[in-house]
């Protein structure tokens, strides 16, 4: 009985330092052919998440892992499903435009997982700039306006309108802009004589930015 005990307690340590996110190139136990695999893999992908579904015999098993890695060499365990009825899992949080793999394994009632089957999925790409800025030619002291043309992806909240700022080489965020459709920035307390430099970035709502428009530059 003594041995038993130690053996379920190592195996349950081992269970849970695999679903901490400890990078690992195999499942996190010793995988067994008699544990039945996921037969097949679905994807869906947006910009900064994947979904997963899949297809399996649940009458041997008790749940699944799922792991992920940007390099099909080192995988992290992202989740443990403890319900054998879920075929599904929504990976977020990830990059635009970027391959990721995934291996999901079964397990059966004293965690011991089956051989896990790779799919590979690329996310789908950020939105695209804002294609149209221009200096609508404010003839005011110590302003200066810009207007642009919406963006066509209704996906976008808003704009992060930046001006760049030359004593510290750096673009800053002067104003957000909300919501899509809204189409100019009036810029104020200029200075005469000098030049200024602008540029838009769309955002999306579930926080993904677009890259930088073209850069114009107004002269006060």
């Amino acid at each position: 009985k003594r041995m038993r005990l130690k053996q379920k307690l190592l195996l349950i340590g081992s269970i849970i330092l695999a679903i901490t996110g400890c990078s690992t190139d195999n499942p996190p136990l010793k995988s067994s052919p008699n544990v039945p695999m996921v037969k097949k893999i679905f994807t869906l992908k947006d910009r900064n998440s994947v979904a997963l579904e899949w297809k399996v015999d649940m009458d041997k098993i008790s749940g699944y892992y799922i792991q992920r890695s940007e390099d099909n060499k080192h995988y992290i365990t992202i989740a443990q499903l403890s319900n054998r009825y879920i075929t599904h899992y929504t990976d977020t949080g990830l990059k635009p435009n970027k391959v990721y793999y995934y291996k999901i394994s079964t397990f059966n009632e004293v965690g011991v997982p089956s051989f896990a089957k790779l799919v590979d999925v690329k996310t789908a790409k950020t939105i695209s700039p804002v294609s149209f800025l221009v200096d609508a030619g404010l003839k005011v002291k110590g302003m200066a306006k810009i207007i642009f043309r919406p963006h066509t992806n209704e996906r976008v909240a808003g704009y992060y309108i930046e001006r760049f700022n030359k004593a510290t080489s750096k673009w800053e965020v002067i104003a957000d802009l909300t919501p899509r459709l809204r189409a100019e920035y009036i810029d104020t307390n200029l200075k005469d004589g000098e030049s200024y430099k602008y540029r838009i970035i769309a955002y999306t709502f579930d926080g993904l930015n677009s890259p930088p428009s073209k850069v114009i530059t107004i002269q006060k």
